[in-house]
C-alpha cells in the first residue's frame, strides 16, 4: 500500500503530499490505445463511446461492455479497437490482477 509523506516545499515553505511507489501494490498502466476506426464512412455520428473493459491479469482483455453509446457501427468500431489495447496488469501483493476501467473513444468529424 502506498503511504504518503509530507515534504516541505523549498519554493514557497509549504508541506506537499508525495507518494511513495511501492512496487508491490501497482496501478494497471495501459501502453496502447489504437484509435477507432469507422468501419462505415457513410456514419455521420459524432460524440464519445464509453466502455468498460476487464484487463486480466494475464495481459489479456477480458469483458468490453457498453456504458454509452453512438450508433450500434460506431459502438462496435471502438468495441475492435479497444480488444487490441495493450498493458501491464495492476498488481497487488506482488502478483498481477484483473481490474476494470472505464475507457472512452472519441468520434468527431471534422
Amino acid at each position: 500500500m502506498a503511504r504518503d509523506v509530507f515534504s516541505t516545499n523549498p519554493v514557497r515553505g509549504t508541506k506537499t503530499r508525495e507518494a511513495k511507489v511501492d512496487p508491490n501494490n501497482a496501478p494497471l498502466q495501459v501502453l496502447s490505445k489504437p484509435r477507432a476506426v469507422r468501419s462505415n464512412s457513410a456514419d455521420c455520428s459524432e460524440g464519445i463511446v464509453k466502455l468498460r473493459i476487464q484487463f486480466l491479469a494475464n495481459g489479456q482483455i477480458g469483458k468490453v461492455g457498453l456504458v454509452k453509446g453512438l450508433t450500434k457501427g460506431l459502438n462496435q468500431d471502438a468495441i475492435t479497437a479497444a480488444k487490441k489495447m495493450k498493458f501491464e496488469s495492476a498488481t497487488k501483493n506482488g502478483k498481477p490482477i484483473s481490474v476494470y476501467k472505464i475507457v472512452d473513444y472519441h468520434f468527431f468529424i471534422y
